[in-house]
């Protein structure tokens, strides 16, 4: 009795190892190949492009590593390809279909080590249905190759697609396919004992067209749900219920059809199975959804939606320019990654990515080139992996990442008793802990922070860290306004660290603007934190002018005062001759005199001459104004024409004359004898001069 209890300890602890090891490693979803020889390698954290792979699948395909991380093979549906990136010696001519939406899916063989099953459906018709093949990993010395179990028809007719869920137990599978040209579904378990040949029927959903049923369909993480979509006759998605202990499809939940011309392609889960998301591709749009089902209600689901990105790429009215977003794939980073594709363009050196797909969009994220494919392409498909098992592991969901305001956090498990957060911001003092579940701090510093949620549930104790960057709100300075000389340039530049960005021109792909024109220029940065928006005026400047001319100076007490006016629109410096450094200069000496002005632009020196006169007055004290020609005119010896005023009063003070320049041609008419007084300014010499002046007119 204690022997035979003792065996049974053993055999339960052997099984609970294999349980755990199915659930602990996760790794065979870790290297992707898909697309025109696009791979990545999930293992070191970050996925890391590969660039050996030689599989070129315009859709469908598959990917399988083993325990380790380590690839053991891949393929479209119609070839295999071991992981030397070689063609299985039998691995070729199988019943599948790069051009099918989920052409391939691989399932190991539970409780072996060496034996997988390749899944295959084909494009679009439905002469050929499901069928599968056995991989034996000890053939061609350990690279494996396919068995004379190959292209085993198990159902006809069916859809493109394929989905594989995790049985209730932990280590059975079902392969889940649909019928064409019927709402039947076919659910296929895999055990120890190999591949049923005998599927589960359900009755459900919708009527997938015939002959058609391109599009994508998913199981859920935690096996409670399938979600598919049907791209043509109409397009539409639908989301099911998955007994995924009997494999029973029912309960239909909700269905959404779109208006013609439109139609969806991809679907995926997030890790936690509370939200599912639908890629739309049409002529001229292409968008990406989610939807909430934690309401477990249709309509509410429905009513749940968000775009997560919906961008107008094409007014092409026949949809050959028009980008395509194509499958979704949940990987082992628990993003999802998204494929696109064009008519025109062919495959794109870049995935897109959900980084956070358990939040509630806009929190979910969306990062358009979010993994560089080393100069490989995706194009509409992506590795069909089996969903990975849910973790009890909470995930930090955060919001407002902005220096000086509230930051929210929140987990998202359910079911925990107590947690204790750091914020990852000692210099906030107590502020950096918490104890409630939902709860928030505030960053005066931007900058990356570590955040910590230790959290306790009846399962234990485990701590859920997320990496946030907190920014401040954008500060954007162009300079001053400025000038710009003749045949040169000047450079705006705002900061490399701005993603979000556009000049006045439309410009989105520089932080660094050359100016060669003058005008009016502005950039407009955006981050999570605002707005903000800078404008500069650019003038033209040429180089500076003079307007100094060669003058004459009364001598000997005389001087004059040299203003340079030029009109000029921006700083400029001065230098004379004595090094005066004002715009005026006074000279009270006849020579030779220079000036040196400067701007950005340049400098100019002038060179002047002033001359030295006797400006000393004769003022007659007579004037006989008898019209003989003699001694009838006012005239003042030494006077310079116009350089000087002249006001005549009569002995009550009544101005008789008066001019700012006076030209010696006062002539005196109509007025009685007498004495007259004046009043001279001459601006030669800055003196005035007071007197009079006795009239005869005989």
């Amino acid at each position: 009795m204690i022997k035979n209890y003792f065996a049974f300890q053993v055999l339960l602890f052997l099984s609970f190892l294999a349980i755990s090891k199915s659930i602990v490693a996760q790794k065979e979803s870790n290297i992707w190949y898909f697309g025109e020889n696009a791979g990545l390698d999930f293992n070191g954290g970050p996925p890391v492009a590969l660039t050996d792979g030689v599989l070129n699948s315009h859709e469908g395909c598959a990917s399988i590593s083993n325990s380790l991380g380590s690839i053991l093979f891949y393929t479209d549906g119609e070839n295999v390809y071991n992981k030397t990136h070689s063609l299985m010696p039998n691995g070729t001519g199988l019943i599948g279909s790069g051009y099918a939406t989920q052409s391939a899916a691989i399932v190991p063989k539970p409780g072996s080590s060496s034996i997988y099953y390749i899944f295959t459906v084909y494009e679009g018709y439905w002469s050929n249905g499901l069928c599968y093949n056995e991989v034996n990993m000890t053939l061609d010395g350990g690279k494996g190759d396919i068995t004379a179990i190959k292209n085993v028809e198990l159902v006809i007719p069916v859809t493109e697609k394929i989905t594989v869920a995790r049985h209730q137990n932990g280590i059975d599978y079902w392969v889940i396919t649909t019928s064409n040209n019927s709402s039947k579904f076919y659910s296929f378990l895999v055990t120890s004992a190999g591949v049923s040949l005998t599927p589960v029927t359900s009755t459900a959903g919708l009527v997938a067209p015939m002959p058609d049923g391109m599009g994508c369909m998913k199981s859920s993480p935690d096996g409670k749900f399938i979600a598919q979509v049907q791209s043509m006759g109409p397009a539409n998605f639908e989301l099911l219920k998955f007994d995924n202990s009997t494999g029973i499809v029912t309960d239909f939940i909700a269905e959404y059809s779109l208006p013609t011309f439109e139609s969806f392609y991809g679907v995926e889960f997030s890790p936690d199975s509370k939200k599912f998301y639908v890629s739309e591709i049409s002529f001229y749009h292409d968008g990406l959804f989610q939807y909430d089902l934690t309401s477990g209600i249709g309509s509410t689901i429905l009513s749940s939606n968000v775009s997560v990105r919906s961008v107008v790429t094409s007014t092409s009215t026949t949809g050959s320019d028009a980008y395509a977003v194509g499958a979704l794939q949940l990987a082992p980073d628990d993003k999802i990654y998204i494929a696109k594709w064009s008519g025109t363009f062919g495959g794109y050196k870049y995935l897109s990515c959900i980084p956070n797909p358990n939040a509630l969009a806009p929190l979910c994220g969306y990062i358009d080139s979010a993994v560089y494919l080393g100069g490989r392409k995706c194009k509409l498909g992506l590795p069909n992996m089996i969903p990975k098992i849910p973790t009890n592991n909470p995930t930090i969901t955060y919001s407002n990442l902005c220096a000086n305001s509230s930051t929210s956090f929140s987990l998202s498990n359910v079911g925990l008793t107590s947690v204790v957060w750091n914020f990852g911001d000692p210099s906030s003092g107590t502020s950096n802990t918490s104890t409630t579940f939902t709860t928030s701090h505030t960053y005066n510093t931007a900058g990356v922070y570590t955040v910590n949620a230790v959290v306790s549930s009846a399962t234990g104790t485990n701590i859920a860290t997320s990496i946030i960057t907190i920014n401040n709100t954008p500060i954007v300075n162009l300079g001053d306004d400025s000038f710009l000389c003749p045949l040169s340039n000047t450079t705006l530049s705002i900061s490399s660290t701005y993603t979000n960005y556009v000049w006045q021109n439309g410009i989105t792909n520089n932080h660094n603007q050359i100016v060669s024109l003058p005008g009016k220029y502005w950039v407009t940065v955006t981050n999570e934190c605002g707005t903000v928006s800078d404008t500069v005026i650019i003038k033209s400047l040429n180089k500076p002018t003079s307007n100094i001319n060669d003058t004459t100076l009364c001598l000997p007490e005389g001087s004059f005062v040299f203003n340079i006016i030029n009109n000029a629109q921006a700083p400029q410096t001065f230098l004379w001759h004595n090094n005066v450094t004002s715009s005026s200069n006074t000279i009270a000496e006849a020579g030779l005199y220079w000036v040196t002005i400067t701007n950005q632009c340049g400098s100019v020196t002038d060179t002047f001459i002033v001359s030295g006169k006797d400006c000393e007055l004769i003022i007659p004290n007579v004037i006989t104004a008898n019209n003989d020609n003699i001694n009838d005119v006012f005239k003042i010896r030494g006077f310079e024409l116009g350089q000087g005023s002249l006001n005549i009063f009569d002995r009550w003070g009544k101005s008789v004359y008066q001019t700012e320049k006076y030209y010696n041609d006062w002539r005196p008419t109509n007025l009685d004898d007498g004495v007259y007084f004046y009043i001279i300014n001459y601006t030669l010499t800055n003196k005035s001069y007071k007197g009079f002046v006795t009239l005869f007119n005989k």
